[in-house]
């Protein structure tokens, strides 16, 4: 649990995007699910974070993040940090009380 601890402590300290001076805004998202995108100082990289609140799975819909976000994020190039996976469907499956970065940015 340590190790998987550091390492999102080290994920999160190498994204531009969660620098202390980047923009950050709430999304509106359903009920039950919370959000906030966080943009670099230098615009390079927009994140998404997105936490399911719920005891139960819920489905996010990628169209939903995209309105959220005001447009900043493409659907067609979305990669999930902490688990590097490419999201190329057209929603996403969040698990009880799960988290996501979702980031339009090319793997580093």
């Amino acid at each position: 649990m340590f190790h998987d601890y550091v390492r999102l402590l080290k994920l999160r300290a190498s994204q531009p995007a969660f620098h202390p001076d980047g923009d950050q805004k709430v999304l509106a998202l359903e009920e039950g699910l919370f959000g906030f995108t966080r943009t670099a100082p230098d615009g390079s990289e927009l994140i998404a974070a997105i936490s399911n609140m719920t005891p139960a799975s819920r489905t996010l819909e990628i169209p939903q993040i995209v309105t959220a976000t005001e447009n900043n994020i493409e659907k067609k190039h979305l990669r999930e940090l902490i688990t590097s996976q490419n999201i190329d469907s057209g929603s996403l499956k969040l698990d009880p009380y799960a988290t996501v970065w979702l980031t339009n940015a090319a793997p580093s």
